[in-house]
């Protein structure tokens, strides 16, 4: 579990609130450089990520099994607090459209993960809890834009958290979320960017079929993306590769922004590890290290932004600093 990957996941706060609930994710892909108990007391919630939602849908039900017991993740932590299933999550919406068909079927969605809650133990279902909504204050711009804006910004979340309470939502129940990752997106070349709003895009989504054009993606601040490429890199035995692994790909082989070897454009383009073995597109990893040295602040809007010249990258991301004035905003 990496504190910072979490939180970019949908961590949040809930601001002047009567009780205070600070929630993170934690998913089976992030359980090494674990975060020291000393940065986990104010924790009340954690969202075990995330479960298939088609097992719920199915009848008989899937059967559920978490990539660590509920025990072992209390043991993270040095006080009590509520650990909660996460369902779907990562455009994982086919169980959600299955089960909302008929009244049967939502009968039935219900009862197999009130179950499975049951079998395991889990203390909650956050999600669409009547307790607390959570806000998504981030990814404001996404592969559907075709102008440069910040995806997370104070004046972005300030307008959603208002619009909830305008239509009669408790302030109290508002759960603010917090990405603790940097989103990029290719601006068209002929270009210059030197603000952050309006500036044009290259196509991010493909507009018959909505595909990733592999012009746009994320950087998380988890540790491996800041460590030191390893001295001695290895040819990797499994296909993995990449940022906090010592595998390389083998020659020719290209080692993609997900951490996996392979040889397609997925894999070589734009995102590609040029460190762990051959790639076609843009050196990512340096971009963002640029942009995290030499960002600028957008004080009207509230919002870290970034534009590199020779790669016609833009950048937006949320500081430390940022965050602290959102939750005085």
């Amino acid at each position: 579990m990496h504190l910072a990957l979490l939180l970019s996941l949908g961590a949040a706060a809930v601001a002047n609130a009567a009780i205070s609930r600070n929630i993170l994710y934690f998913d089976q892909w992030h359980t090494t450089e674990l975060p020291p108990k000393s940065l986990t007391g104010a924790v009340t919630h954690v969202m075990m990520s995330f479960a298939n939602s088609s097992l719920f849908a199915a009848q008989p039900a899937g059967k559920y099994k978490p990539f660590q017991s509920l025990e072992q993740v209390r043991q993270l932590f040095d006080h009590e607090l509520n650990v909660c299933l996460s369902i779907g999550g990562w455009g994982d919406n086919s169980g959600f459209d299955e089960g909302v068909k008929t009244s049967s079927s939502r009968e039935r969605f219900a009862k197999n993960i009130a179950s499975t809650v049951d079998r395991l133990g889990f203390d909650c279902i956050l999600t669409g809890n009547i307790l607390v909504e959570m806000v998504m204050t981030y990814d404001l711009m996404n592969r559907r834009d075709h102008h440069t804006t910040h995806h997370v910004s104070i004046e972005g979340a300030a307008s959603a958290i208002k619009k909830y309470i305008s239509l009669g939502f408790p302030a109290s129940k508002l759960v603010v979320g917090i990405p603790f990752y940097a989103k990029w997106f290719t601006t068209k070349n002929g270009y210059t960017c030197n603000q952050p709003i309006g500036c044009p895009t290259e196509l991010l989504e493909d507009d018959d079929d909505g595909s990733d054009t592999g012009k746009s993606g994320f950087m998380t601040f988890e540790a491996a993306n800041f460590a030191e490429r390893p001295a001695k890199l290895t040819t990797t035995p499994d296909n993995t590769c990449g940022a906090g692994t010592s595998f390389k790909c083998a020659e020719g082989s290209c080692c993609g922004g997900s951490g996996w070897c392979g040889s397609t454009p997925e894999h070589c383009g734009t995102g590609c590890h040029f460190a762990y073995g051959k790639c076609d597109g843009i050196d990512i990893s340096s971009s963002f290290h640029q942009a995290l040295k030499n960002g600028y602040t957008d004080e009207e809007k509230g919002a870290q932004w970034y534009w590199d010249a020779k790669t016609r990258i833009f950048w937006s991301w949320e500081t430390p600093e940022l965050i602290q004035k959102r939750f005085r905003f």
